[in-house]
């Protein structure tokens, strides 16, 4: 027997469709009636039905769907402009949001502390400063870094405080930059004369030498003296001479400490000394570990297993921070930047003449980046943005040639986390909604995650939380999960 399933006649509707249903025939009268179906008798048909399923996938689960829920949302206005600095400060952890905003006319910062799940703020500290200055946040080892100019303007300070309860564990008057989770901290200080300028006089100001807590001098900086401090405690371990100039991995100075350990050796600091010499130095000890044969050299620049020293502005000779041997050195006009331009080691030369990437192991040129455009290296990709107002993201790029990888014009924002993680932002209008993503190391795209029905600005990514400011002047928690295993999951 055939049977026709009609799906309508009038004009407009899809074609009949025709169903072969096979011959039936009609059961005897006499014949026991067929049980119903029921889940008792249907279960053995689906755990068949399952076992086939995990069979034909592996034996594994299908991969979750991509997640992106608001955890937490709390009112803040927007954050004014003083002496060109932002007046809010944002650090986001796995766990907590600090907030740094200036209160009492501007006289202290009020740092706050937030939980993500439920967007409670656990506590506050209150920081004494000179009005319309900055302060920097970092994040170490349940410790948390409050670093910027004294009250006085007489030098920097930084005070740790415990993260879970707000409470101070230590002060120094120095300018503490955190190595990583180990332990051990530096801080890198301006020595100037002890002859301030007239800081309220223009003409004073263009003839004098502005120091980073915002007082003028008449002369240039001394030098730096390097400290070095434990981050538990802030004990002293050791302080350095006087040095001419003194500098740290770039990684570690562009890391949130999750990326920045290099896999066989410690952290190193080039200093140059001041009598001249180029010198690689243990940070926890202070202990000098080679000298280099170069005499008064300029700017010293180190960045994992190279530094690069460059000598009367003429030419650019890079060294093994392990060999100490010379690995390249190649000539450079006086207008022209040879050096470190990513937090991965990255090397860039721009001038006059254009800009390229460069080669690590041997100092020549590989490819060109465009004019105007910028490249940044972060999860494991070299991205090419388009400055447009933000920076817009192009494409990702092959290192070694230049040519295009992966296109991302799709993406409006692209916002290069420490930790070599990016958030990707494409918003339907100014307000939103806005189109969310992340790409993190070792993944080989970004993964859209999901639209927010608001515009955000000043991000912060991590592996499963993000933290916006938004343009309904609010800050905004999301937890987000995607259904691509990464290597920092």
């Amino acid at each position: 027997m055939v049977g026709t399933a009609r799906t309508g006649e009038r004009a407009g509707d899809p074609p009949e469709l025709m169903i072969d249903l096979g011959a039936v025939r009609d059961d005897p009268v006499d014949v026991e009636p067929r049980r119903p179906f029921t889940w008792r008798r249907l279960r053995p048909v689906a755990l068949g039905l399952v076992a086939a399923l995990l069979l034909t996938t592996g034996g594994s689960g299908l991969p979750p769907e991509p997640i992106l829920s608001e955890i937490a949302s709390f009112p803040h206005p927007p954050a004014r402009q003083q002496a060109a600095f932002p007046d809010r400060g944002m650090l986001l952890t796995e766990d907590r949001l600090f907030i740094a905003a200036p209160e009492q006319g501007d006289l202290i910062w009020r740092v706050s502390a937030y939980e993500l799940d439920r967007g409670r703020r656990v506590w506050t500290y209150d920081l004494p400063v000179w009005p319309g200055t900055k302060l920097e946040l970092q994040h170490r080892a349940g410790i948390l870094l409050l670093t910027g100019p004294r009250p006085d303007r007489t030098g920097m300070r930084t005070v740790a405080v415990d993260d879970r309860t707000g409470r101070e564990r230590w002060s120094l008057p120095n300018d503490v930059q955190s190595l990583g989770d180990d332990g051990t901290a530096l801080a890198i200080d301006m020595v100037f004369p002890d002859d301030p300028a007239l800081a309220d006089s223009p003409e004073g100001r263009s003839s004098s030498y502005a120091s980073p807590w915002g007082t003028f001098y008449g002369g240039p900086p001394l030098g730096r003296v390097v400290t070095g401090i434990d981050l538990g405690t802030g004990q002293v371990r050791w302080r350095s001479e006087l040095l001419s100039s003194a500098v740290i991995d770039v990684r570690v100075l562009f890391s949130d400490g999750t990326l920045s350990r290099m896999p066989d050796r410690d952290y190193d600091l080039a200093v140059r000394t001041a009598d001249g010499a180029a010198e690689l130095r243990d940070p926890r000890t202070g202990a000098v570990r080679h000298r280099f044969p170069t005499v008064n050299p300029g700017a010293l620049q180190l960045g994992g297993d190279l530094v690069l020293v460059r000598h009367n502005s003429l030419e650019v000779t890079a060294y093994s921070t392990q060999t100490y041997r010379q690995v390249w050195s190649r000539p450079v006009r006086d207008d022209t930047f040879l050096g470190f331009c990513s937090s991965d080691e990255l090397i860039c030369e721009s001038g006059p003449q254009g800009a390229w990437t460069i080669d690590r192991a041997d100092g020549k040129r590989l490819w060109p980046i465009p004019r105007e455009h910028a490249i940044a290296e972060a999860g494991g990709h070299l991205i090419e943005f388009v400055p447009q107002g933000t920076m817009r993201p192009l494409r990702t790029v092959d290192p070694l040639t230049g040519a295009p990888r992966l296109h991302l014009m799709n993406w409006k924002r692209a916002d290069v986390m420490a930790s070599g993680r990016v958030l990707f932002v494409n918003p339907e209008t100014f307000s939103g909604p806005t189109w969310l993503g992340v790409l993190r190391p070792g993944w080989v795209a970004p993964v859209a995650l999901g639209m927010v029905p608001v515009g955000v600005s000043d991000c912060q990514l991590t592996a499963k939380v993000i933290a916006c400011t938004t343009t309904d002047n609010a800050l905004r928690i999301w937890r987000y999960r995607t259904p691509v295993q990464a290597e920092d999951e």
